[in-house]
């Protein structure tokens, strides 16, 4: 199956726009690239989310005024469906089809209605300053800010619960906190007892890892930050390994049901096992990634609901919303 680009009124020239190898896994069906999604040298998520139908994204247009705004895309077609401006930077989440956006500078947390782009609710976080982390589990929402406060939402909006934490915290389940392990020459991850602040497991990662966490139900995947960077898939309660390899990536993970997606540096779209680590399929795209390009980001996310993913290269703008023939 030879990929194809299916240009709409928002979308631009295809000449320079990269298509993949022909293969039997996936089709592009459209592609834009007029729109430069948020991104920095320490970027913590993908600037783009997804649920059923849309995409959700924060970014400015690369032409005319460059403001920063909150975006949805139809997750077929690519077209916008609403703009909402004033938005610079910040960390989106999505569940189901919820999505939570942790704001830069003055700390809110916004619920932003994924129909119009209207934030339904939005909570000031008193006293803290710029979202760092922000994490979504057991229906509440948990903050980490670049001044080291930690909050505890419900899906409301309501403030539970917060506490000052210098390491940073990502988030509190069945009583254990998980944080991120960070020392001179040390970085990882450890689980504490909410309780007694007793240390349960610590993993060492070595090296710094890039990307926030993904805890995906008794599992947690992360990603270190230099490449080859070293993936790990780690049981959430023991602390064990459950598998560990080093890939050239280039991207975030992107994890689904049995998959994990991501974009390395040889310009393939590569997935994984998700219980195993073993490479499933590597598919490249048309003209390698210009490294040497400053650090402009780039992500991968899906619409499962629709066999969509999504992948956006920072070097050239382009967003392409690629079909899974065989999901």
């Amino acid at each position: 199956m030879i990929s194809c680009s299916v240009m709409g009124a928002e979308q631009s020239n295809s000449a320079s726009l990269r298509i993949l190898e022909p293969n039997d896994s996936y089709e592009i069906i459209w592609n834009r690239s007029d729109i430069r999604l948020s991104s920095s040298d320490n970027v913590r998520r993908s600037s783009m989310v997804a649920v059923p139908g849309k995409i959700i994204l924060h970014g400015s247009k690369t032409t005319g005024i460059q403001t920063g705004k909150v975006m949805g895309l139809d997750s077929l077609t690519g077209e916008t469906l609403w703009t909402k401006p004033g938005a610079s930077g910040g960390e989106l989440i999505s569940h189901g089809e919820n999505v939570y956006r942790g704001t830069y500078g003055i700390a809110t947390v916004q619920s932003i209605n994924i129909e119009s782009g209207e934030v339904l609710w939005q909570t000031l976080l008193p006293g803290a300053h710029s979202t760092w982390d922000i994490f979504l589990a057991d229906d509440k929402i948990f903050v980490h800010t670049n001044d080291f406060e930690f909050f505890i939402l419900d899906n409301k909006g309501e403030i539970l619960d917060s506490f000052s934490e210098t390491d940073d915290a990502f988030l509190e389940m069945g009583g254990i906190l998980y944080m991120e392990v960070y020392m001179e020459g040390v970085n990882g991850i450890m689980a504490v007892d909410f309780s007694s602040n007793k240390a349960l497991w610590r993993v060492e990662a070595g090296t710094a890892y890039t990307y926030a966490p993904i805890f995906d139900h008794e599992t947690i995947f992360f990603r270190t930050a230099h490449s080859p960077a070293d993936i790990y898939s780690i049981d959430r309660m023991t602390g064990d390994i459950n598998w560990k390899i080093t890939n050239d990536i280039l991207s975030n993970l992107y994890v689904t049901d049995d998959k994990i997606y991501l974009l390395n540096s040889d310009s393939d779209l590569v997935a994984l096992d998700k219980f195993s680590g073993d490479e499933l399929s590597k598919v490249k795209f048309s003209s390698p990634f210009n490294l040497d390009e400053e650090y402009r980001g780039y992500f991968v996310s899906g619409d499962l609901a629709n066999n969509m993913l999504f992948a956006y290269f920072g070097d050239n703008t382009q967003i392409s919303g690629i079909k899974i023939l065989e999901p």
